[in-house]
């Protein structure tokens, strides 16, 4: 099991997103663009805002980050998305305060552990990963 870093992510020139992190609560009047309304995401980031003092005013739901990320980008509203989802795609990311994260887990029959495909499979998502999981 690891912990998986989110970060909040806005327009290249949001005001709030120059420093080293963002503050949850200074996002409260901004329109935000939510995960599916089901997802685990979007519970931990509705959670989160609560906890910080606001709900938060969700402008759309959308389960495809790359639309989220390229709405993000156009300046319609403020989102949290894992960090390995958001390097590299034009948006100012920064991670949040207090810090968000989820939990993520890889689960594998005993069984089929000395499966080729299943070490290869294991292999890679620990290279992919590390540089942005948190052991746990």
């Amino acid at each position: 099991m690891v912990r998986q870093r989110l970060q909040a992510i806005a327009a290249p020139d949001h005001p709030r997103f120059q420093g080293e992190r963002v503050e949850l609560a200074d996002l409260r009047d901004e329109p935000w663009l939510m995960d599916a309304n089901s997802s685990v995401l979007c519970g931990v980031v509705t959670r989160a805002c609560r906890r910080a003092g606001f709900a938060p005013r969700i402008r759309t739901h959308c389960p495809d980050a790359s639309v989220t990320l390229a709405m993000a980008q156009a300046g319609l509203g403020v989102a949290v998305l894992p960090r390995m989802v958001v390097s590299g795609h034009g948006v100012a990311a920064l991670p949040t305060a207090p810090a968000l994260g989820r939990s993520v887990g890889l689960v594998v029959r005993r069984s089929r552990l000395r499966l080729p495909a299943v070490q290869v499979l294991l292999e890679e998502s620990v290279r992919l990963c590390s540089p942005v999981l948190e052991s746990t």
